[in-house]
């Protein structure tokens, strides 16, 4: 496989997310500017994936050069980061957010190649602040509580 089809079976995959994503969300009530409904929020995800998908497609079709890709060398990534993932949904409801998004966040990091597990730790604890930050102070959502059962 190359860089080519490669991307441009991503491209038309996540392109048809988008448009399904955007397709359900104009059933749902939108709103207002004043109180936006619950419809804003995924119809804005849908259709920067969309928008995404297709900029994606574009460059896809006018790569002049495609670099062949050896999949062997990658075929563990998904693996990884699927346990990773299960582990974050198995430690969610136990041990409450902080831990688990830490956890997945550096997994994912190293998955992909960062460097050096003090960047990695940084970078995850700076996103997972930040999303604390977002969703419980600014918008109000609540994480699951910790039950610290197993």
């Amino acid at each position: 496989m190359n860089s080519r089809t490669a991307g441009l079976a991503a491209a038309v995959l996540f392109l048809s997310v988008g448009v399904g994503h955007v397709y359900m969300a104009l059933a749902l009530p939108q709103g207002t500017l004043a109180e936006p409904g619950p419809g804003v929020f995924p119809l804005l995800v849908g259709s920067l994936m969309s928008a995404a998908s297709l900029s994606t497609l574009l460059q896809a079709i006018r790569e002049s050069d495609p670099v062949d890709l050896d999949l062997r060398a990658v075929t563990a990534r998904p693996a990884v980061l699927a346990a990773a993932f299960i582990v974050f949904l198995v430690l969610l409801p136990r041990v409450g957010f902080i831990l688990p998004s830490l956890i997945l966040q550096m997994v994912t990091l190293q998955v992909f190649g960062m460097r050096g597990m003090w960047r990695r730790m940084a970078v995850a604890a700076v996103t997972t602040t930040a999303a604390v930050l977002l969703f419980e102070k600014l918008l109000g959502v609540q994480f699951p509580t910790p039950s610290w059962s197993f």
